[in-house]
């Protein structure tokens, strides 16, 4: 079965997929934990909120926590631990394309809405 994916890139149905799982959860946490990869890319100002708690989290990048962290907060993100993050070859985050603000990252994350993130 093919995702509904729409111009910019949004996976709809994966979205909608979480979302249910996450109403079906909300009587025992507010948030839903998500674990997978996931792609970042062109306008986040959509994106509503998305906590990551990296105290569960190890991050392999080429980039240094100062840089990482500074992504984040630009991108609206909400950090638990900067101190947490770890290289580990499983989990990893880059940029896809030098001229693209995309970037792709494997985490375990809480998250309400996120409409911009598309699960790969």
């Amino acid at each position: 079965m093919r995702n509904h994916i729409d111009q910019s890139g949004f996976d709809y149905d994966q979205i909608d997929k979480s979302q249910k799982t996450l109403k079906g959860r909300q009587e025992q946490s507010v948030f839903e934990v998500w674990e997978g990869n996931f792609r970042l890319g062109g306008n986040l100002c959509h994106l509503k909120e998305l906590h990551i708690d990296l105290r569960e989290c190890v991050i392999d990048c080429n980039y240094n926590q100062q840089e990482f962290g500074l992504f984040l907060q630009l991108k609206n993100f909400e950090m638990q631990s900067m101190e947490m993050i770890k290289k580990n070859r499983d989990n990893q985050i880059y940029k896809w394309n030098e001229n693209k603000d995309i970037y792709f990252f494997n985490l375990k994350c809480l998250w309400t809405t996120a409409s911009t993130i598309q699960s790969i």
